[in-house]
């Protein structure tokens, strides 16, 4: 079987970690004798693990965990539960309460067809009935030209041209 040497390096960490099957270290064996340039990596290998394990390990600190309090029994327990009630109040008032004055509970038939035709005029016109809705369409088809520019800027480029030429 010709396994890549890829394959074999990864069979040469896995031998020197001590994590080698029986199987991978038959195939592992037979690659070495037929390979000088893995033998030599398998050796180096080797080399570096015996080496690693003849310095001493340092000690683990030891760490009295008896010596830490916890944050509540540290302080006050009544302070974390207040935070936690104000946050919690704040954020249900802040989702019942709209945000904007456009809010579609705040804009009825009236406001709507008051304002000017923009997308956001529509957003909110498309939550009423389809009559509130028509009301607001005719509305606003009655006051179009108020909303519409004196003069557009292709209009205002063409009168400009007309005067310079």
């Amino acid at each position: 079987m010709n396994i890549p040497c890829e394959q074999i390096e990864e069979l040469i960490d896995l031998q020197t970690a001590g994590w080698l099957s029986e199987e991978q270290a038959a195939t592992l064996e037979q690659h070495l004798n037929s390979c000088p340039a893995c033998l030599e990596q398998a050796q180096a290998s080797n080399d570096v693990a015996g080496l690693l394990a003849a310095c001493p390990a340092a000690p683990a600190p030891v760490i009295d965990v008896a010596s830490f309090t916890h944050p509540v029994s540290a302080g006050k327990p009544w302070k974390w539960l207040v935070a936690t009630a104000s946050a919690a109040c704040l954020l249900l008032v802040l989702r019942t309460v709209p945000s904007t004055p456009e809010s579609p509970a705040l804009a009825g038939v009236a406001e709507l067809s008051e304002a000017p035709p923009t997308l956001a005029t529509y957003r909110l016109a498309a939550n009423l009935s389809d009559d509130d809705l028509e009301q607001v369409l005719d509305a606003h088809d009655r006051n179009s030209p108020l909303y519409k520019p004196p003069m557009t800027l292709m209009a205002s480029r063409n009168k400009l041209e007309g005067l310079l030429l």
